[in-house]
């Protein structure tokens, strides 16, 4: 039998044919090139990612947001795996008080899992946003997310949704690198805030740095992610305001 993959951690012993895995090189990229052992006439350049949501789902969508139709809104994901990848909730919030402070019309949806419900609950504010976090399917979030101005996020499933269906990303990274799996694509939709702390990229799931716990997060100050969520913000107001006119 045939057995294709990529040499990581000494696993290219047990395969037939494999791949080099360049450290530098994003997952996407490396897939792509496992794929390519098989013959296949695949490209590893000019790739975009595609996410199968449907009408169905856009409607699913509107429902669940009557109330907003024409309003800015802004996407907060508050849900990773890893703890080591997490922000601190009270950052969260700071950050949500800044924007409605700066943009009383702009909306702010929180999404996430059931786990994180506790999480919204506490960050929930019914004039300034709209809680759905737990309340999507996967292909329904896909169809949210695809209404937001801009999307905030650590490393996590959901913000490679979000380069799947265009929209532009603030993702926060600590113990992963950007390089490797940060939002793919049109990497002028995204901005990518992290630290240069000596231990990162760790890839651990737990911290073991005594000194300062999670630095590689905590060193991410709201500031910073506040202005990033207004740099886009101020470009789609550029864009309603001189609509760009087809030729």
């Amino acid at each position: 039998p045939i057995r294709i993959g990529s040499n990581v951690s000494g696993r290219g012993v047990f395969l037939t044919a494999r791949c080099r895995a360049d450290g530098d090189v994003h997952e996407v990229q490396r897939y792509l090139r496992v794929l390519q052992l098989l013959g296949d006439d695949i490209t590893t350049s000019d790739n975009e990612l595609v996410f199968w949501h449907t009408d169905t789902e856009r409607e699913a969508v509107r429902r669940l947001l009557p109330h907003y139709t024409h309003e800015r809104l802004i996407g907060i994901n508050l849900g990773t795996t890893w703890e080591t990848k997490r922000w601190r909730v009270e950052n969260f919030a700071a950050v949500l008080h800044q924007i409605a402070q700066q943009d009383p019309d702009v909306k702010i949806v929180l999404t996430g899992s059931a786990a994180e419900r506790d999480i919204a609950a506490a960050l929930h504010r019914p004039e300034t946003t709209v809680n759905l976090v737990g309340k999507t399917t996967i292909l329904q979030l896909g169809a949210l997310i695809e209404r937001f101005v801009v999307y905030l996020t650590c490393d996590s499933g959901p913000m490679h949704i979000a380069a799947a269906v265009g929209t532009p990303t603030v993702s926060l990274f600590g113990p992963t690198a950007p390089a490797r799996h940060g939002p793919y694509g049109n990497n002028g939709h995204h901005i990518v805030l992290e630290k240069p702390v000596s231990c990162r990229p760790c890839y651990k799931r737990v911290c073991h740095r005594k000194d300062a716990p999670h630095l590689c997060m905590t060193e991410i100050r709201t500031a910073e992610v506040a202005a990033a969520l207004t740099q886009f913000l101020e470009n789609r107001r550029m864009n309603e305001r001189h609509p760009r006119t087809a030729i």
